[in-house]
Formats: C-alpha cells, sequence, structure tokens
C-alpha cells in the first residue's frame, strides 16, 4: 500500500516549478527544497491543489473514512461498487443538520450520515480503514498527540491518514507564532479536552483575516486590545468548549513535529510527507 503512496518530492517537477532554480543535480535539487523550499512552499510533486492530494492518496483506496465533513464530505467522488466510505464527527447526523440549518453557507441536505459521533470516544470505531482523511481537523484538535494516536489505530498497518491544514502563513493566523513540539507535549501531559486559554487568546484578539494590511498585533498593541482579551476571557470561562485553532502550522513545521515526537516516543515511527498546495498544505502519514 505505501508504494501507491505519492512522494513529497520530485526532482524533474521540482525542476519544472521554479524555473528559477539554477540547473542543480538531483541531490542538489532535493536540498535546497529541505533548506529554502518547504519553507518557501514551492511545488515540490505532481501535487499542487487538494483534488491532485485526494486522487493521488485516496484514488486506490477501498475502505475509507472521513473525519468531520459536516456539509461537505470529500469521500464521495470515490464512491462507486467495492468502496465502503464510512463518516465520524464529534457531532451525530442529526445534530450537524442543525448546526447547518442555523449557519451561514450550509447546507443540512449535504450532511452525511455520520456512523461514528466522536463525542462517544474514539476508540467506538473498531474498523481498520486503508486510508482516514480529515479537512482543517488537525489544527482543531487540543490534544493533537491524543488524536493521532487515535486515527493511527483506527489504520491497518500498511494504511495512511491523508489531511490538509490552513498554512499559517496564509490565514488569519499569520501573526501568530508556529506551534513547536513542545507546546504539544505540553497539551498531551495535561490531557487537553478543549483549546487552552492562550489559543482562544490568540485567535480572538492576534488574528486578522485582513492580514496582508494589517500591523503586526504583537507588535501594536492598543487599548481596544485590553477590551479583547477580557472578552476572550470571559468566553473561555464561562464556555466548556470554544472552537479555535490550537495550532499553527506551516508544511515544514507539522513535518518537524511529527518526527520529534516519533523520536521522543509519543507516536510510532511515521513517515511523513508534505505537499505545498497554495494557502493549504496536505500530509500524509504512514506506519514505517
Amino acid at each position: 500500500m505505501h508504494d501507491a503512496i505519492p512522494q513529497e518530492f520530485n526532482a524533474r517537477q521540482y525542476r519544472k516549478c521554479n524555473p528559477d532554480l539554477p540547473d542543480l543535480r538531483t541531490k542538489a535539487l532535493r536540498q535546497h527544497w529541505e533548506d529554502h523550499g518547504l519553507a518557501a512552499n514551492r511545488i515540490a510533486s505532481e501535487i499542487s491543489n487538494r483534488t491532485q492530494f485526494m486522487d493521488k492518496s485516496l484514488g486506490h483506496c477501498q475502505r475509507m473514512l472521513e473525519i468531520g465533513p459536516f456539509d461537505k464530505p470529500s469521500l464521495e467522488r470515490f464512491r462507486k461498487p467495492g468502496v465502503e466510505i464510512e463518516y465520524a464527527d464529534y457531532f451525530s447526523t442529526d445534530e450537524l443538520r442543525t448546526r447547518a440549518s442555523h449557519a451561514l453557507n450550509r447546507n443540512p441536505d449535504k450532511v452525511p450520515h455520520i456512523d461514528y459521533c466522536l463525542a462517544n470516544g474514539f476508540p467506538r470505531i473498531t474498523s481498520k480503514y486503508e486510508a482516514i482523511i480529515s479537512h482543517h481537523c488537525v489544527e482543531h484538535q487540543p490534544d493533537l498527540i491524543a488524536h493521532f494516536i487515535n486515527v493511527l489505530s483506527a489504520l491497518e498497518d500498511s494504511g495512511h491518514y491523508a489531511f490538509t491544514a490552513p498554512h499559517k502563513s496564509y490565514c488569519f493566523d499569520h501573526f501568530i507564532p508556529e506551534s513547536t513540539y513542545l507546546e504539544v507535549i505540553v497539551a498531551h501531559l495535561e490531557h487537553r479536552s478543549r483549546p487552552g486559554l492562550r489559543s482562544v487568546l490568540e485567535t480572538r484578539c492576534f488574528s486578522r483575516h485582513q492580514y496582508q494590511e494589517a500591523l503586526n498585533p504583537f507588535s501594536n498593541a492598543t487599548t481596544a486590545m485590553r477590551r479583547c482579551i477580557d472578552a476572550a476571557m470571559n468566553e473561555y470561562a464561562s464556555k466548556s468548549y470554544v472552537d479555535v485553532h490550537c495550532w499553527q502550522f506551516t508544511p515544514a513545521s507539522l513535518k518537524n513535529i511529527v518526527l520529534n515526537l516519533s523520536i521522543l516516543g509519543y507516536l510510532p515511527q511515521l513517515n511523513v510527507r508534505v505537499f505545498c498546495l497554495g494557502a493549504e498544505f496536505g500530509c500524509i502519514l504512514s506506519k514505517a
């Protein structure tokens, strides 16, 4: 199965997509991508958008699970005779449809049947899958290590977890520092089950949707910032769960986090492949 998973780097494609590079040999091109290209969000494979990412990483699979589909299940395009597709979400089918009916630009009729309600615990998933996929889900996980362990436990030995996540440099997280593996470890050791106060404050007070024109809020505090902090603190104290980004990733930082967690024994040894997809990136985790 691992042979069917796309490679994150292709020297010919990297050279083709980056004509400004000098005429380097394959080994030198790979080093350039690792040292500079990945941080610069340069395309390094035949995968450059979400559709290609899904086709290349899932097109050969016969049994798949999607986590957090809401009203936009991405696996339906693969449905055909012989292919098994199931869905898991924190909310039940009826709860998601109710939420969709009260949300802007959401369609309750598009919510798929939820086979596993994760509010009841991930261990309820007893099936094994060739592939599990999620979109913009991992950055919301209060305990990222527990999330990865749970997903890996539902994979066949040759299976893989394919997910997309926002590139923090190209979304409202732009000014918020990249997360580190130490922060991820702290959340795990604390058995964190909801986003921490820092994540709530960062999202509510330091994120900027129009980041291209905005001043860095970490360098330009205002009196309005204090009011924002107080309001965010009240929200955190009054609600059992505030849904915000717990983590800020780039492709390189996410890969670094996973590899270091494996070295430290918090995760098993994993193959990690990352793909720059513009404002988001794709990642494939498979057991080494």
